[in-house]
């Protein structure tokens, strides 16, 4: 599967995990989609729940994460 996610929205994403929280803290993602918050908020020592009501987003953020663990 392939992921096209511009720069600068990983860069924006990066930018609030870190402003909004510290290592350690748990971020919430009510819009998961594909998991970039999650797999952002794992780098940065965030733990991370993620909702998506999408079965195919739900699925495809499932896959990518197990797949950088």
């Amino acid at each position: 599967m392939r992921y096209s996610i511009e720069d600068r929205s990983l860069d924006a994403c990066y930018a609030r995990i870190a402003v909004g929280s510290a290592e350690g803290d748990r971020v919430l993602d009510p819009f998961a989609g594909a998991g970039t918050t999650g797999l952002i908020a794992e780098q940065m020592g965030r733990d991370a729940t993620l909702i998506e009501l999408n079965a195919d987003y739900a699925e495809m953020a499932r896959v990518r994460l197990a797949s950088t663990s």
